[in-house]
């Protein structure tokens, strides 16, 4: 037996016996089993740690070859690949290891992101509420829970960063990644950095560590876009474009305010809205008297101090717009609270060190809050009133209270309640609606341009750039009905912008191993039908019968594939409605993630994409 670790590609490239022969994975996760020993039979096995054997059957059943002898491991970057010579049986006129000939491939990659990247406190190095992105708590750390998913241990000398695409990505959305670092957050964060990038630790296949980026979300905006990172090498990077060392994952990003005319402290998040008011909280009166009396006292007897604190804080309020306070006002109305507050603290004397308050300017130029401001400790919400509005599926509504407290308590209230009012929306909306079936934009993306229905159904949309254009679709999703992933669950798959098939004979085609991520079914598996002329029903389809409409003749189209489900994935249909527009990519090992078509009809009707992009005048890229 060979034991290997991670997801490999089996796949049969010789065979020299009139025997049976095959190939038998076990302790795999998945893809464990058989494999027929017929040249170009492939399979995937993925797991800890598995073994792999091959048998015989000489017509007195199954036995082990006598001989399986594995090349040395051939490793260039991030690529393993090794070939496995058997023989079945040794004889004195036949010794040549060739009866059946195995190529394994590790397939990405290199790493897996076992969770959502999260938001950090920069402070206290805990996870902000449900891990979510907000603005107002500016700079922050982004924890990443990685895993080591190659064929052998990650040594001293890899790296990790958020590559050009995902930097670009998250300052589409407000965030930028901060490569500075301080020897104080370096300390807390026990990590090492090499310019930008973040050294990793040694780990064995299948163990994980945790690491952390600098990002400042001053100006986040609402949404989940997916950020891609990437796996270097600090001694030099011989394939630094190897898909395989680039892995990505949404993170989730939310808006907060405060309405000065409602009241209300709100929360955006794409798929709505949460607005609240607080009907009251406990306060520890003594710790707040204690921290501000002097402040208190000097703006009752001195005018010139009241003025300078009125003075500020009209300032900030004057930027409102509609009375609303946006995330960056509400930042710099905290920090003259927590400024006042800790001046109380140094004036007061020893108190400032009980409650961890540092000194003005290092705490507000670093980004973070004064720990005399985080919520839990002098003040907690009690009472409080929500309304959530949902950007469609769901509706709720519960009735608001007035709020009538002066400036300082409001600032109390969102310091007190933001954190965990983000993780609220998030839970309730995601109960309702399920937290990545909603856009994140607008439905609105662009206005359709060139179209074609002689040759394929197709069109092109131009983008109007209120979502970035991003190549790749999402893989198979925990939960739903067809979860068999292509990389790994929860993740996204890179599309390599090339033609699968560059021959569209039926004999180079028929048989091609596909899939499609769909808007309706998902990730799904195919297996190419045919190819030729397509009817496309335009009427009403009545007992799996074309009913004609007048109005919308049927569209006949030359040269479409069909493509039917794969069985050995245990999935009901390769498509349904809703999934048109998807694109169909390989499973070939040749053209892994290729292009191979645009989905348009049911039972896999599919334009070739070289057909569509004659059609459009376009080119992969």
């Amino acid at each position: 037996m060979i034991t290997y670790k991670g997801r490999w590609q089996i796949r049969i490239t010789g065979k020299d016996s009139s025997w049976d022969q095959r190939v038998v994975i076990t302790g795999a996760s998945s893809g464990g089993g058989t494999l027929a020993g017929v040249v170009g039979n492939s399979q995937v096995a993925d797991g800890t740690e598995w073994s792999l054997s091959v048998e015989h059957n000489d017509g007195g059943g199954w036995r082990v070859n006598e001989g399986i002898l594995p090349d040395p491991m051939q490793v260039t970057g991030a690529s393993m690949r090794q070939i496995i010579r058997t023989k079945d049986h040794y004889s004195s006129n036949d010794t040549d290891p060739n009866d059946l000939v195995i190529q394994m491939d590790k397939l990405g990659p290199m790493f897996e992101i076992t969770v959502r990247p999260y938001a950090v406190d920069a402070q206290t190095l805990t996870m902000l509420a449900d891990g979510v992105f907000v603005g107002i708590n500016g700079l922050q750390y982004m924890g990443l829970d990685i895993k080591n998913t190659w064929g052998k241990e990650f040594e001293t000398g890899m790296l990790l960063d958020v590559s050009d695409m995902g930097r670009a990505t998250l300052a589409s959305f407000g965030i930028l990644v901060k490569d500075v670092w301080s020897s104080a957050s370096l300390m807390a964060t026990q990590q090492t950095v090499s310019g930008r990038r973040i050294c990793l630790p040694p780990l064995a296949v299948g163990e994980r560590t945790t690491i952390y980026f600098q990002v400042n979300a001053g100006n986040s905006r609402k949404g989940k876009p997916d950020v891609e990172f990437v796996l270097l090498n600090h001694a030099g990077t011989p394939d630094p474009a190897n898909r395989m060392r680039f892995n990505s994952r949404a993170i989730f990003i939310a808006e907060a305010g405060y309405d000065r005319s409602k009241g209300e402290a709100f929360v955006n998040v794409p798929e709505g809205t949460m607005t609240l008011k607080m009907r009251s909280m406990a306060v520890d009166r003594e710790a707040v008297t204690q921290l501000c009396r002097n402040l208190v006292h000097r703006i009752s007897r001195r005018r010139s101090v009241k003025k300078d604190v009125r003075g500020e804080i009209r300032k900030i309020l004057a930027r409102s717009r509609n009375d609303c306070c946006d995330q960056q006002m509400i930042c710099d109305l905290a920090r003259i609270l927590c400024r006042c507050m800790l001046s109380c603290q140094k004036n007061e004397g020893g108190h400032g060190s009980q409650s961890g308050g540092t000194s003005p300017g290092s705490d507000t130029e670093s980004g973070g809050w004064a720990r005399a401001c985080l919520p839990g400790g002098l003040w907690l919400p009690l009472k409080f009133d929500y309304r959530v509005e949902t950007n469609g599926g769901y509706t709720g509504q519960y009735g608001p209270l007035p709020f009538q407290d002066p400036w300082w308590k409001v600032l109390l209230l969102i310091i007190a309640v933001i954190a965990w009012l983000v993780g609220l929306v998030e839970s309730i909306v995601a109960d309702e609606t399920g937290w990545g079936n909603v856009g994140d934009y607008s439905k609105k993306i662009g206005t359709v341009g060139v179209s074609n229905r002689v040759t394929t159904d197709a069109c092109i949309i131009e983008l109007d750039g209120s979502r970035p254009a991003i190549q790749k679709v999402a893989d198979a999703i925990y939960g739903e009905p067809n979860n068999s992933p292509v990389a790994g669950l929860n993740t996204v798959i890179t599309i390599d912008p090339q033609v699968a098939f560059t021959s569209l004979a039926s004999a180079d085609v028929v048989g091609k191993l596909v899939y499609k991520s769909g808007s309706r079914t998902g990730l799904t598996h195919g297996i190419i039908a045919s190819i030729g002329n397509f009817s496309q029903c335009r009427g009403d389809i009545q007992n799996n019968i074309c009913v004609p409409d007048p109005n919308h003749p049927d569209l006949n189209l030359p040269n479409q594939f069909t493509i039917g489900a794969d069985p050995a994935f245990g999935e009901e249909l390769f498509d349904d409605h809703g999934d048109s527009g998807s694109i169909v990519l390989s499973r070939e090992p040749d053209s892994m993630n290729q292009v191979v078509g645009l989905l348009h009809s049911g039972n896999g009707g599919t334009s070739p994409i070289q057909d569509v992009l004659a059609a459009l005048n376009l080119r992969l890229q």
